[in-house]
């Protein structure tokens, strides 16, 4: 990510993260994972970072007129892809026999993630 960074290489920021997913998800691979609590720090630790890369990426082209304003934004991106992150693993470790009220609980909260991506990816176009 650091050479994505100090190469302007917007392609190669996410390189980083995408390892370190990786190397995450092949930890989990040997046997049978537990749930794993910490999936969404994370999660959200990826996520910031990303964010926070392609920000300083935008900034090379001068200053931004509301800095505190973007900020905001990606702390509100952080505090929701957390909550919604707790909310999905909270639902994957209930048993699977808990019924239809869980199951779209869980779907909702998936959901909701997309939307939320999918309106940040539209106000940036």
């Amino acid at each position: 990510m650091l050479a994505g960074v100090l190469a302007l290489w917007e392609d190669g920021l996410a390189l980083g993260p995408a390892a370190i997913a990786l190397g995450y998800t092949l930890s989990l691979a040997p046997g049978e994972p537990a749930l794993d609590r910490s999936a969404p720090l994370l999660a959200v630790g990826l996520l910031a970072s990303v964010e926070l890369g392609s920000w300083s990426l935008e900034l090379r082209d001068g200053p931004e007129e509301r800095p505190l304003g973007h900020l905001g934004r990606v702390a509100v991106l952080l505090v929701t892809a957390f909550a919604v992150s707790v909310v999905v693993l909270s639902v994957g470790g209930v048993r699977a026999d808990a019924g239809i009220a869980l199951f779209a609980l869980g779907a909702a909260a998936a959901l909701g993630l997309f939307a939320l991506l999918a309106r940040g990816k539209t106000r940036e176009s």
